[in-house]
């Protein structure tokens, strides 16, 4: 049953699991349990992609994802690669990183995705392949202000981070324009229970919203009433978040289905079919309304597959809907191409209700058998349908709608009709039914369905209705609430699903085993219209290295085990396997004609048999007279005075008469007898070919199941089908494997069988192993009690007992083993990590070195500086002090060089004046001929003048060369200061380049040192990191204690009816010593028609039992005996285990029934 939630246009049922989600607030959590590892995928980002594009896949969450090297799809035509990173030459992979390419040839749709590292490969995630551009999401829209702006005919991926997380989107639309807002969460595997709202361009007005419906998912059409902007608001329905609530929000204004009419076709047939949705090339708009938007419809022709036993999954497909049959279909418009819906497969002719076919003479006439497809589509709906039956024939009702994902809960009226003779009519309500409570796998693979079936057995031919309306149909209805109602002969038949059997029940796990592993597949049986025959299931393309024991299902069985085994030699990697599963189903109609005609037969043959008997009885009695007339009349002959003679010969000639006619008529009887036996035979021959010819040999692949969310407290695991089975293999072997010789065992009730056991032990393992049986049902009624393996042994023997009585058929069990195991996790990785904890100290203790050094050259730089800077100071100072002096003597030069020239100046002029004064002398003397006295005076003046001339002269030149030579000795100290100036300038020069050469080298020790100590300080962090990655990593790989509970591999147990009872007991209460006997009294019922001898020993007498005993034959008209049993004069004291007596006879073989008995030795 379930609950409401209201809705504008649609009263939505919300399952209890979700209601547990409201209570708890939370998500299906993962059963935290000490097992061993193995990789679990929970998400990936982002979680699809566009057809043509390459782009970066990260693994989001998940459990066990170490060393995570490769990523691989359902499509193989899909390309992954690691994403790397690092230079050229030295590239190092980004973690749980892959750069994905989707090529051009690959259709829209959804694919699944898988991780693989070191725990082997994951489980599967739905992937989505889309036509349109996919962008990422970005946080910071979370409010109408900040809304992100998508383009039309866009995905977004996004995914619901931070507490309340609430995402905002902008986009622009045009009047009148059918936009397609559709939001993928269910169906890409997300824990996200989406609800969408539309608001104008200020965000305060909403326009309309929609939170997720049957399928999970979230879609709806938006009418857009005018040009311009709105808004988009997305959240989970209880503001719940993080990595494994992600979401695909797909925009569009191409085509859309909501859904199509009939939901099922013919398999093999086309049929034209009406598609209801949006934007359909070639549509009409109808009265039929959804979420407030008008419906378009467009009629195409759609074909069917030619096989009916088959099943699409491209849409998600539930538990509860993996037992149908179907495919998926596309509808293309203007060269885009819809969603995909998926349609119900039936070998029966497919129709559609027709309207008003309400209750009474409404009720629409349809030819059964027949699928007909129909809507709940306005509240007080209720539809009824008539049809034909005869009686003894069964017919099968089934209401669907459910199981075509919608949220319709169909209840099932069935009516008998009869006419009154006014004309009226009279309605004999037969049954109401409600749901299907059949569960195959509480809480892992929930099948229970609201989808009701009823099994009809016609009483009387006449006509019969059936009715079927929602649960809730006097307060809801929508178009969208579709169902088909199967109207059908009995038609057995069964599908098969597969769903791996964690370690944990209802827990996320792929089919991953170690080398030397058994890993155990749970088996479910949709068994429907009465179908209870057994069922073989086994293993095909099986890889090297794997191995899967085939299993039959007993007869009315639905679930069963099938256990897939690896040996120490299979390959790592992700394998491909094959389940499938054959069944032979026959017509039970015809079985019932076979029946009658072999009851007929019988019957006959019983007829016969007596009128054989009373032939033969009268026979004799005619003989038996006709001897007594004949001894009469000789009697007569002899004696004729005897008395009334004549009245006993016609009283013995009456009897011949009477029997003469008794012996015709029976024989007239036999004949008639036999003729009619001759009649049956022919019909039960005719029968029995016709049963034989209707007899579908069935085989099949099996479907496979998987589990995409753990079950929680209370809240069932969400599941759903898979694509295909792939097993995976880990390089890491199994710490042991338990394993049996015996896999098929044919036995008769009441019998003992002893299953040896054998242990595997790897990695040390050393401990005590305990055996539960599992897989049989209760009402088997087999003794297989628990076992254990003590510690330092490596093989048992288990005892199963199957009672007297065990119901004939088939049993699978299993054994599921268990031991502590003292494990190791990623030893090789804590050994890395500790040998990179070396280097990294290693390298630290290097660089600190390095920077030692480096501080060392730095001072020597330092000194070197300081050097070069008081040598520049003091040649600085000594430059100062020459200037000083060079500027002094340069004054001094100058002075002196003045005075100097004007000595040597005065020495010409004095020259000048003498060689005047001298010219003028001898000019005078010239002229003078005579001396005269006055001409003596002027020479005499003038030789003094002369004189005076020449000793001024003597004089200044005397003075012009002193300073001349003063000057030279002034130019030559100044000469020696300049040189001394240039010395100085040229160390000056040297020393301010020494100086930046030293100023350099400190800036070179100082980036060195710089450099040195960032390095020594990375190195540092390295080594702490690598030592907290060593640390972590051993305390990982620390050895702890971990529950290992691998399957053995399956035994088979076919039980056959057993031709006796025995009943014993050892006389002594039991006890016997060595050497001595024992008798057993033994009596016999026999049963089941067997009435034939029998030999008595006992069981088991191998050369290592302590007892001996011959055999004792019990003949046919017997039913006692006495079994003698001997004990070796070596037998131990104590009890002897397993002992029975054994009873061996021919019963269709060879049969074997046993009695336990207790025998004792004692001393």
């Amino acid at each position: 049953m379930s609950l409401l939630f209201a809705d504008r246009h649609l009263v939505q049922r919300v399952p209890f699991r979700f209601l547990s989600l409201l209570f708890v607030f939370s998500s299906h959590l993962q059963i935290a349990s000490a097992q061993l590892p193995q990789t679990r995928l929970n998400s990936l980002s982002p979680s699809g992609g566009t057809i043509g594009q390459e782009f970066e896949v990260r693994v989001a969450s998940g459990t066990d994802l170490e060393e995570i090297d490769t990523l691989i799809f359902s499509d193989l035509r899909i390309q992954t690669r690691q994403k790397m990173t690092g230079e050229m030459g030295r590239e190092s992979p980004v973690p749980n990183t892959f750069i994905v390419t989707i090529p051009e040839d690959i259709p829209a749709g959804t694919v699944e995705a898988r991780v693989g590292g070191l725990w082997g490969f994951s489980n599967p995630r739905r992937f989505a392949i889309d036509f349109d551009p996919t962008v990422l999401e970005k946080e910071g829209n979370n409010a109408p202000e900040a809304a992100a702006t998508i383009p039309m005919n866009c995905v977004v991926d996004g995914r619901l981070d931070g507490a309340n997380d609430v995402d905002w989107f902008r986009f622009q639309g045009s009047a009148l324009q059918r936009v397609i807002l559709s939001c993928a969460t269910a169906s890409i595997d997300s824990q996200t229970e989406p609800v969408l709202a539309v608001y104008d361009a200020t965000g305060r007005h909403r326009l309309k919203w929609k939170q997720a419906s049957g399928s999970g998912d979230c879609t709806f059409a938006f009418d857009v009433p005018a040009d311009g902007e709105y808004l988009l608001r997305l959240h989970d329905i209880t503001f719940r978040n993080g990595p494994n609530f992600y979401y695909r929000l797909h925009i569009h204004d191409g085509p859309q289905i909501e859904f199509a009419l009939p939901p099922y076709l013919t398999a093999g047939s086309t049929a034209p079919v009406q598609i209801f949705g949006y934007n359909l090339s070639g549509s009409q708009l109808t009265d039929q309304m959804v979420d407030g938007s008008r419906l378009e419809s467009v009629t195409v022709d759609v074909s069917a597959p030619e096989h009916a036993l088959q099943l699409s999954v491209e849409n998600r497909i539930a538990p509860l809907a993996s037992g149908t049959d179907g495919f998926t279909y596309r509808f293309t418009s203007n060269d885009r191409v819809s969603n995909p819906i998926t349609f119900g497969l039936t070998p029966l002719p497919a129709t559609l209700e027709t309207e008003p076919n309400q209750e009474g003479t409404s009720a629409q006439l349809v030819n059964a058998p027949v699928v007909i497809g129909g809507q709940f589509s306005a509240p007080g709906d209720s539809d009824a349908f008539r049809f034909s039956a005869k009686a003894g024939d069964v017919w099968y009702l089934e209401a669907i709608s459910e199981r075509l994902q919608t949220l319709g809960d169909p209840l099932l009226i069935v009516n008998r009709i009869t006419s009154n003779p006014d004309g009226t009519e009279s309605v004999q309500r037969i049954t109401a039914q409600d749901d299907t409570g059949t569960n195959l796998l509480a809480n892992t693979f929930e099948t229970q369905s609201d989808d009701p079936v009823f099994r009809l057995e016609v009483g009387e031919d006449g006509l019969y209705e059936a009715v079927v309306r929602d649960r809730y149909w006097e307060t809801r209805g929508n178009p969208r609430l579709r169902y088909a109602l199967s109207i059908r002969k009995q038609y057995p038949d069964v599908r098969v699903i597969a769903v791996p059997d964690a370690p944990t029940a209802g827990q996320t796990w792929p089919v991953s085993l170690r080398k030397g592993d058994q890993f155990p597949v749970s088996l479910l049986l949709f068994r429907s219209d009465g179908f209870n025959d057994p069922v073989e299931v086994f293993a095909t393309n099986l890889p090297e290295g794997l191995s899967c024991r085939d299993v039959t299902i007993g007869q009315g069985q639905t679930s069963g085990t099938i256990v897939i085994e690896a040996n120490e030699n299979t390959a790592s990697g992700l394998h491909p396997l094959t389940l499938s599963y054959r069944t032979t189903i026959d017509d039970p109609n015809l079985w019932k004609v076979l029946e009658s005609a072999r009851t007929a037969h019988q019957e006959s043959a019983k007829l016969v048999a007596e009128s054989q008997a009373k032939l033969d009885a009268l026979n004799a009695q005619l003989s038996a007279t006709n001897q007594q007339l004949t001894e009469a009349e000789a009697a007569n002959a002899e004696q004729p005075q005897a008395e009334s003679p004549s009245e006993q010969i016609a009283k013995l000639r009456s009897e011949v008469d009477s029997l003469t006619q008794q012996l015709s008529a029976a024989t007239q009887e036999l004949e008639a007898a036999k003729a009619t036996l001759a009649s049956n035979a022919e019909r039960v021959a005719e029968a029995e070919a016709a049963f034989h010819s209707a007899r579908r040999n069935i085989e099949a692949p099996v479907r496979v199941g998987t589990i995409v969310w753990s079950s929680a407290a209370n809240v069932p695991a969400i599941s759903r089908l898979t694509s295909a089975l792939n097993v995976s293999v880990m390089d890491e072997p199994a710490p042991f494997q338990l394993t049996t010789d015996v896999h098929r065992i044919t036995v008769n009730q009441s019998r003992q069988v002893l299953l040896p056991i054998h242990l595997a032990k790897r990695m040390s393992f050393d401990e005590k192993v305990t055996l539960t049986p599992q897989g049989l049902p209760k009402s088997a009624n087999i003794d297989f009690p628990n076992a254990e393996i003590p510690k330092g042994a490596d093989s048992a023997t288990m005892r199963i007992f199957v009672k007297e009585n065990t119901p004939p058929g088939h049993y699978v069990a299993w054994l599921k083993s268990q031991g502590q195991v003292s494990y190791r996790r990623n030893p090789q990785k804590a050994d890395r990590l500790k040998q990179a904890f070396e280097q990294a100290t290693a390298a630290a203790q290097a660089a600190k070195q390095r920077e030692s050094e480096a501080a060392a050259a730095k001072e020597q730089s330092v000194a070197t500086l300081e050097a070069a800077k008081k040598t520049l100071a003091d040649l600085t100072s000594s430059q100062q002090s020459i200037a000083a002096a060079l500027q002094e003597q340069t004054a001094t030069h100058q002075q002196k060089s003045l005075s100097t020239n004007q000595a040597q100046l005065t020495a010409a002029e004095d020259e000048v004046a003498l060689r005047k004064a001298q010219g003028e002398l001898l000019k005078l003397e010239a002229e003078i001929q005579e001396q005269t006295p006055e001409s003596k005076q002027k020479i005499n003046e003038l030789r003094e003048r002369v004189a005076a001339a020449d000793a001024k002269f003597r004089a200044s030149l005397a003075e012009s060369q002193k300073a001349t030579e003063e000057l030279g000795a002034i130019t030559e100290q100044l000469n020696q200061t300049r040189a001394q100036s240039k010395t100085i300038d040229n160390s000056i020069q040297k020393a301010t380049a020494d100086l930046k050469a030293a100023e350099t080298a400190l800036q070179v020790a100082d980036k060195n040192l710089s450099e040195a100590t960032a390095a020594a300080a990375s190195s540092e962090k390295t080594r702490k990191d690598a030592e907290k990655r060593s640390a972590d990593a051993e305390k990982a790989s620390k050895a702890a204690n971990i529950n290992f509970t691998p399957p053995s591999t399956p035994i088979v147990i076919e039980v056959l009816t057993g031709p006796v009872k025995l009943s014993a007991k050892a006389n002594n209460g039991g006890k016997l010593k060595p050497g001595e006997s024992l008798e057993i009294p033994v009596t016999v019922t026999r049963r089941n028609g067997f009435a034939g001898p029998l030999t008595l020993t006992i069981f088991p007498t191998t050369d290592q039992s302590p007892l001996a005993c011959d055999p004792v034959e019990i003949p046919a008209d017997q039913t006692t005996a006495t079994l003698t049993v001997r004990a070796t004069e070596s037998a131990s004291a104590g009890k002897v285990s397993n002992v029975v007596v054994r009873a061996t006879m021919e019963f269709s073989g060879t049969a074997e029934v046993d009695e336990p008995v207790e025998i004792e030795i004692v001393n």
